[in-house]
């Protein structure tokens, strides 16, 4: 039971690392689209919580009510949430683009491959 959960662990991890170098040599960019779209997914929620908080604030405070201010909190949210939906949603594309040129490269890279060793295996019999 332990062998194949072991073994199932180090098929995943060559598999990993094999992606990984592949990726680095033909598309290093994909990584910048990855950290992008973590800090993006990470920093978005925060810019809802830290604006509730001081919109919050503002308005409960009755002898320190700022109208500029509330409204300058709204507007943060918004914004704040704008550019985590669309700095999100640019990131994915890019990755999924990323994703279809791996998927293309690696069929070629497998299908010469497989050609290749077809060859050898033909002329040596």
């Amino acid at each position: 039971m332990l062998n194949k959960f072991f073994g199932g662990i180090k098929d995943i991890w060559f598999c990993t690392k094999y992606f990984a170098k592949f990726a680095w040599k033909h598309l290093p960019i994909y990584y910048l689209y990855i950290l992008m779209s973590v800090i993006i997914s990470t920093a978005g929620p925060f810019v809802s919580i830290i604006g509730s908080k001081y919109l919050i604030n503002e308005i409960v405070y009755e002898q320190n009510r700022n109208m500029n201010m509330i409204i300058f909190w709204v507007a943060f949210i918004c914004i704040g949430t704008y550019i985590h939906v669309v700095g999100n949603k640019f990131a994915n594309e890019k990755q999924n683009y990323c994703n279809d040129q791996f998927d293309r490269m690696l069929h070629m890279e497998i299908s010469s491959n497989t050609m290749s060793s077809y060859t050898i295996c033909t002329y040596m019999s």
